[in-house]
């Protein structure tokens, strides 16, 4: 530039100062000229992010010079290119690109226009301050251009200022590229578009000296990696658009960008505390974990994950947990499990009722054809099925071995009156499966026990009749089987065909029941699948 900065010391007030004076030693009066209007503008703006004119005045050689405040601090431009993102991160520089913002929009209320914004020209202070330096070439109210500059606001090898094209290449305006003479404030948004572009990429807007083509200001498609959020995009793209009146004020630039950080300070804090929460469900969460610890585990996950959405870990444990029951089982859980034995205790005693039900159009026929003490059995056995069937209908449990020693008399009945080889062992497989719907039967020794008891219901009358405790009910000869069972004696063939169509009907019903049951909780298994998925969905 025309200037050289000195650092210097104010006697009067014991303070250090900068002292910008000119290089040339006989400089024109143009120049001068120019020396003086920059240091007067500067003078003019006072803002905290425009470094203070102190004092302008001739040194002892006849030239001009003015001193202002010493600045100690960083340009935006060494930042970019050389320091770590650890010790200047995108937070800390939008930050200062806001106080930026609002600087140039006080320029631009007192009439002043800076027109070479670039990060060599934005200075960050070592303990927090923002400044805009060089405004030498700056625009004030509707001045015409100097035609000839007689040095450039840099020593920047593409910094031109050939007539009224003046600024750096790659943060010129469209206008200011062809020489616009109606330059107003919205040069210096594209200029400071391009500033947002390069914090956000780490990279400038234009990568070549020739910048007769435009290039496309969306930073997420230059810089994929980085995970620049949309908000910001759309602010690069509106600030650099080729259409003047397209771009925003500085304020609203800077307004919301602030308003992006304050939202993104809010999830950061959120993430924060969702990271302390994720942290100490893990510790709760353990092979050995309690019924509290793993409440508090679970229900600190859960905070973690209202507090962050996208946190993957915090989805992850939860599913993990659901996955992964405790050792012991919760308190809560038992009584859970307790009501919801209560419900299948209600709905084994209807469908036993339904299936019972079916053979009561059979008493009379009972009664009428088959000896009293057949028939008395085999309505005792029924009316016994019927009344535990009622109590667990209402919710009152009988013991479980009451119920299979009913289900088992009932059998025994039909094999000792209709033998043992003829619809007793049918009658045994559907009370079978009526039986497998008593929660307190579904465990294997259970299940074992009621298919001996059942069977023995069905063998036991087979035997007796083999030692002669009671008469042989059916000879098998090479002829065939004989039957000569009591309930058999009278009863005619339309009467068994009956029989049978209602010992396949209940088996039938039972067998829909039990496969509706599965379905509804295989159902239920798979949406709660479904929507554990759903924490950790991409």
């Amino acid at each position: 530039g025309m200037g050289e900065v000195l650092v210097a010391r104010d006697d009067q007030i014991g303070r250090e100062v900068a002292i910008k004076r000119m290089k040339q030693r006989e400089p024109s009066a143009r120049a001068v000229a120019r020396f003086l209007r920059e240091a007067k503008i500067q003078a003019r703006l006072e803002h905290p992010a425009i470094v203070p004119v102190h004092e302008i005045g001739i040194d002892e050689a006849g030239l001009p010079f003015f001193a202002m405040k010493k600045l100690t601090g960083t340009t935006l431009e060494s930042i970019i290119e050389d320091a770590p993102e650890s010790e200047y991160g995108q937070q800390r520089l939008l930050g200062a690109f806001v106080d930026v913002c609002l600087a140039i929009e006080f320029a631009h209320t007192r009439g002043v226009i800076h027109r070479d914004i670039k990060p060599a020209n934005i200075m960050l202070g070592d303990f927090g301050e923002v400044y805009v330096l060089d405004w030498g070439v700056a625009k004030v109210g509707a001045e015409s251009d100097i035609e000839e500059v007689d040095a450039t606001s840099s020593g920047d090898p593409i910094a031109t200022a050939v007539g009224t094209q003046i600024g750096t290449r790659g943060y010129m305006s469209p206008e200011q590229l062809v020489g616009a003479a109606d330059l107003d404030f919205r040069t210096d948004i594209y200029a400071l578009g391009c500033v947002l572009f390069e914090i956000l990429t780490r990279t400038p807007l234009q990568q070549t000296k020739d910048q007769s083509s435009l290039p496309y200001a969306r930073a997420s498609a230059r810089a994929p990696e980085r995970d620049i959020p949309p908000e910001l995009d759309a602010l690069c793209l509106a600030a650099t658009a080729v259409d003047r009146d397209r771009r925003p004020s500085a304020r609203a630039l800077g307004d919301q960008i602030q308003a992006f950080l304050d939202g993104d300070r809010d999830i950061a804090q959120r993430r924060a505390l969702a990271n302390d929460h994720l942290a100490r469900a893990r510790a709760a969460f353990t092979p050995a974990a309690g019924e509290q610890d793993y409440g508090a585990a679970m229900r600190e996950a859960g905070r973690a994950l209202v507090l962050d959405p996208t946190s993957r870990e915090a989805g992850e444990l939860i599913a993990k947990m659901m996955i992964q029951p405790p050792q012991v089982t919760p308190a809560a859980v038992d009584e859970a499990l307790r009501i919801d034995n209560d419900h299948q205790f209600r709905a084994f005693g209807r469908i036993t009722i339904v299936s019972a039900l079916a053979y009561v159009p059979f008493i009379p026929m009972w009664i009428s054809m088959m000896p009293t003490l057949n028939a008395g059995l085999l309505i005792a056995a029924l009316l016994v099925n019927l009344v535990i069937a009622w109590t667990h209908a209402r919710g009152y449990q009988a013991p479980g071995a009451v119920v299979v020693l009913a289900r088992v008399s009932i059998v025994a009945a039909f094999a000792w009156t209709f033998s043992p080889l003829f619809l007793a062992p049918a009658l045994a497989a559907a009370f079978g499966m009526v039986l497998a719907l008593d929660p307190r039967l579904t465990q294997i020794k259970s299940a074992i026990g009621v298919a001996v008891a059942l069977s023995l219901a069905v063998i036991a009358p087979a035997i007796a009749e083999h030692f002669g405790v009671l008469p042989a009910t059916a000879k098998v000869t090479a002829e065939g089987v004989t039957f000569f069972a009591p309930g058999l004696d009278q009863l005619s063939l339309w009467y068994a065909g009956a029989f049978s169509i209602a010992l396949t009907c209940t088996a039938v019903y039972i067998a829909f029941a039990l496969a509706r049951s599965v379905r509804t909780a295989r159902r239920q298994l798979q949406v709660q699948a479904w929507q554990l998925r759903q924490l950790v969905a991409e």
